[in-house]
């Protein structure tokens, strides 16, 4: 039984790491960082304009992406940690 415990430690671990990566992936905090900065070397206001735009359309699109990764982790272990109750439940039934 100790696959039981330790299998949600080692799914949080995969799922904070996988997050990691999409954050990488989608450059969260360095768009963050650098929002009012020209993006593709264009320093005229259109360009800078532009810039702020797809820098915060990256931003949410990476923080809802973010959050559904997270919602279906927690998802995941909340399954695990409920399965035994819910096989009791069924036996008992």
């Amino acid at each position: 039984m100790w696959w039981a415990w330790n299998l949600p430690k080692r799914l949080v671990l995969a799922g904070k790491n996988f997050l990691s990566i999409v954050a990488d992936t989608f450059a969260i905090k360095s768009m963050a960082t650098h929002i009012n900065e020209a993006i593709f070397q264009d320093p005229t206001w259109q360009g800078r304009l532009i810039g702020i735009f797809i820098r915060i359309f990256r931003i949410f699109l990476g923080l809802i992406v973010l959050a559904i990764l997270l919602v279906i982790v927690a998802t995941a272990v909340a399954t695990w940690y409920a399965l035994p109750f819910f096989a009791i439940w069924m036996i008992a039934r």
